[in-house]
């Protein structure tokens, strides 16, 4: 069995948002860190670094996140604010 994940806190800065919602978002449907990176094609450090709060992933992968939890771009909107990513497209 996994260790008891961290306690995010949403509202220290942008990024520490997106990690909490990318978290919301995997747990709420169910999905291991490894199943979502397989989804959005991406690794599972690259998702645990995200959540964490660690690294800030690249537009590609937020947007894979966006439409896989079919979130109507507010994880992109939020995050071209947070990773110097260019607007919605």
């Amino acid at each position: 069995m996994g260790s008891k994940p961290r306690v995010l806190e949403s509202t220290g800065s942008e990024q520490a948002w997106f990690g909490a919602q990318v978290r919301r978002l995997r747990t709420e449907a169910r999905l291991s860190q490894a199943a979502l990176g397989a989804r959005v094609h991406c690794s599972v450090d690259q998702d645990r670094w995200a959540e964490a709060d660690e690294r800030f992933p690249s537009r590609q992968l937020v947007e894979a996140r966006d439409r896989e939890f079919a979130a109507g771009g507010v994880l992109l909107r939020r995050s071209y604010v947070v990773g110097g990513l260019d607007g919605p497209s």
